[in-house]
């Protein structure tokens, strides 16, 4: 019997993504398509510290393959739950550096997530042609977009911009489809 090949992910969502990810982790950004930390930011999240307060706190994270959480990350209260797949949840992520052992994403906690069934490839793809189409707003660098797949499954999607450079920052789906 064939060993499978290490590192591939074969079949599990999670580590698909995670290969995917890890390919462009050092992609620049050039105008509709985010830079790898975006990227990341967008579909692992991460936690960030407040300047001020040196609160810490969970931002980012979108994109739960197959449905499964990353290492790390645990999302509860799923609500929301759109036909075209979308969905929203409170999301916490560990804190390998003490206590508290987990931490909340900003603000209300809450995030809104791609559908399951998307790999990775085709959110990074579905952000991108969202932006190019979207309406920007340079007063707050925010910018709101649909993409429409070959199945006609539509997700609205919306995001931050450099509005000096007209380079994407990173997209979500928006809470309200």
């Amino acid at each position: 019997m064939a060993k499978k090949k290490s590192g591939s992910g074969g079949n599990n969502p999670v580590k698909l993504a995670l290969a995917f990810l890890n390919k462009y982790k050092a992609r620049p950004n050039r105008g509709n398509q985010m830079a790898g930390k975006e990227l990341r930011h967008q579909q692992l999240g991460e936690i960030k510290t407040n300047r001020e307060t040196r609160e810490r706190y969970g931002s980012g994270y979108h994109h739960r393959p197959g449905g499964m959480d990353h290492d790390g990350r645990r999302t509860t209260e799923l609500t929301d739950k759109y036909d075209n797949g979308v969905y929203s949840g409170k999301v916490e992520f560990e804190n390998k550096s003490g206590d508290p052992p987990w931490i909340p994403k900003q603000g209300e906690g809450t995030s809104a997530f791609f559908p399951d069934h998307w790999s990775a490839e085709k959110v990074d793809n579905a952000t991108s042609q969202a932006f190019d189409s979207a309406k920007k707003n340079a007063d707050d660098g925010t910018w709101k977009g649909t993409f429409t797949d070959d199945n006609g499954e539509i997700v609205k999607i919306e995001g931050w911009y450099d509005p000096k450079t007209g380079n994407i920052g990173h997209g979500f789906p928006s809470f309200d489809q």
